[in-house]
């Protein structure tokens, strides 16, 4: 059994229209489908984790600043 995408779609019998789909390509997609999954979900957490304990930018946007001349202001 399968699903037509082509014409009327819904399931259908994939041996009556001479659909074969080798298990090891199916594998081989559930693979690669997971590890694609599977490192959205790293980054997601590597940006989850610096958002929440990252640097915090201090309030006065001047501290630490350079001026054109090179020297710190204060």
């Amino acid at each position: 059994m399968g699903i037509n995408i082509e014409g009327k779609g819904g399931v259908v019998d994939m041996t009556k229209n001479d659909i074969l789909d080798l298990l090891s390509t199916k594998r081989q997609a559930i693979k690669l489908a997971t590890d694609a999954v599977i490192t959205i979900l790293r980054v997601d957490q590597i940006i989850m984790a610096k958002a929440a304990g990252g640097p915090k930018m201090p309030k006065n946007k001047d501290i630490g600043m350079e001026t054109n001349s090179g020297t710190l202001k204060k």
